[in-house]
């Protein structure tokens, strides 16, 4: 699962201006600046990250081990920023979007606990990003999930419990 979430980065992982290892390692870029922004994938890229996102979700659907494993290798290799260029590909690979929202839902509904890292994920894209996610999606189907996702995210940070798990089916 690490290993699928760092492949996932490399493709994203903007090229210095020279090819040392030394500047073009990902696992430097904690910040997330070193991130190519979506626009500049290549189509080939783009399908390579289709079939790392399918992976990704049939793995973590499969078996909790891989859902914690994907949670863990979010936070350790700081894939947040990540996620959120990723979310924001909408009609270029809508696949790659509703199998990222496939596995924030189900992160939500079987580990409540890492609530916040869906919080990192899903409420700390700008203002600009929500709006533009929003307005590039046409699919009725997954504007209704990230709607439950979001309204699910906003339940779970809410000190007053945790009653939002069984809003999602």
């Amino acid at each position: 699962m690490p290993n699928l979430v760092y492949a996932s980065k490399l493709l994203a992982h903007r090229k210095g201006d020279n090819d040392d290892d030394d500047n073009d390692n990902p696992s430097q870029s904690v910040s997330g600046n070193l991130l190519r922004p979506v626009s500049d994938l290549s189509a080939d890229e783009l399908q390579a990250l289709e079939c790392i996102c399918l992976l990704l979700c049939h793995l973590t659907h499969a078996d909790e081990d891989f859902l914690i494993q994907f949670c863990d290798a979010v936070a350790i290799l700081n894939a947040t920023s990540l996620l959120q260029q990723f979310l924001l590909l909408g009609r270029r690979k809508v696949r790659v979007v509703t199998d990222l929202v496939a596995i924030l839902s189900h992160v939500l509904r079987v580990l409540p606990e890492n609530a916040g890292l869906i919080d990192q994920i899903v409420l700390g894209m700008d203002t600009v990003g929500k709006l533009n996610f929003s307005l590039r999606l046409k699919e009725a189907s997954v504007i209704s999930v990230l709607c439950i996702l979001d309204f699910t995210v906003c339940l779970n940070s809410m000190p007053y419990g945790n009653s939002a798990s069984v809003i999602i089916i």
